[in-house]
C-alpha cells in the first residue's frame, strides 16, 4: 500500500517537474534514447545498471559510466510524451 502511494506521488511529481525515478527505472531503450544526449550505448548502460541497482533518486543515474552532471540536468528536465510537450 505504501509503495503504491509512493509510486503515485512520484508519478504526479514527474508530471510537473520532469522525469521521475519510476520512469527511469522502467523506461525502454527507445524511450531513454528520446532524451537529448542519450544514444543507444548510454540507454543500454542505464538498463544494464538498473538490472543490478534500482535507481532510488534521479541523481543515481550519474553512477552509470558516461553520465555526468550535464546529462543529469537534461534528464531531470526531460518531459516524456505522456507527461507534457517538449
Amino acid at each position: 500500500m505504501l509503495r503504491t502511494l509512493l509510486s503515485a506521488f512520484l508519478l504526479s511529481v514527474s508530471l510537473a517537474y520532469g522525469m521521475s525515478v519510476s520512469e527511469l527505472n522502467s523506461a525502454s531503450k527507445e524511450e531513454l534514447m528520446k532524451i537529448k544526449g542519450i544514444g543507444e550505448s548510454k540507454a543500454e548502460a542505464i538498463i544494464e545498471y538498473r538490472k543490478k541497482n534500482e535507481f532510488t533518486k534521479i541523481d543515481d543515474v550519474t553512477n552509470v559510466k558516461g553520465i555526468g552532471e550535464g546529462l543529469l540536468k537534461v534528464i531531470k528536465e526531460y518531459k516524456s510524451d505522456s507527461n507534457s510537450t517538449k
